[in-house]
């Protein structure tokens, strides 16, 4: 008997590989998409939230709460959704407040962590930490670590910390 060759149908097999190999692609491009699905955003906070920075989108992504990208979206900012949020738990302020401060707060913000106080420290104590303080702050140069001990007295005046720490 003659053993009968069967020819290969290049077609299929181009076929068979292309669509796993498509499959893949998109799930690669989409995959931050998909991410944001997965945590439960809706599709006009995924738009808006897939147009920030990608270090935004991963912090973003890494946060523990899903942030109602809307509620901020109504009243205009500078895209900080997460500080928004952070600093909104943090002191139950409104929107309006939350996202005054937090525009305000990262124009400085390079200036603060310089001096050492950071988001933790500014937003726990919110009522201390106003813009007018900040400013002082940053014009006095004074680190956290020296203002701290000033700052923990009650009725401490922000306003009066160079003398202190020029006393101390």
């Amino acid at each position: 008997m003659k053993k009968v060759k069967r020819k290969v149908n290049r077609k299929r097999i181009a076929i068979v590989v292309l669509i796993p190999v498509i499959c893949i692609a998109l799930l690669i491009a989409n995959f931050t998409s998909i991410r944001l699905s997965i945590k439960g955003y809706h599709k006009e906070d995924k738009k808006v939230v897939l147009k920030l920075e990608k270090d935004d989108i991963k912090d973003i992504l890494d946060y523990d709460q899903i942030i109602d990208i809307s509620k901020w979206n109504k009243v205009k900012n500078d895209s900080h959704y997460l500080l928004y949020d952070k600093y909104y738990r943090a002191s139950k302020e409104s929107v309006k407040k939350v996202v005054y401060y937090i525009d305000s707060y990262y124009e400085r913000m390079e200036d603060l962590n310089y001096l050492g106080y950071t988001t933790n420290v500014l937003f726990n104590n919110s009522d201390v930490y106003t813009i007018s303080n900040l400013d002082t702050l940053i014009s006095a140069s004074i680190p956290y670590k020296k203002a701290k001990k000033y700052l923990a007295i009650k009725g401490a005046q922000i306003k009066d910390i160079k003398e202190y720490v020029d006393l101390d």
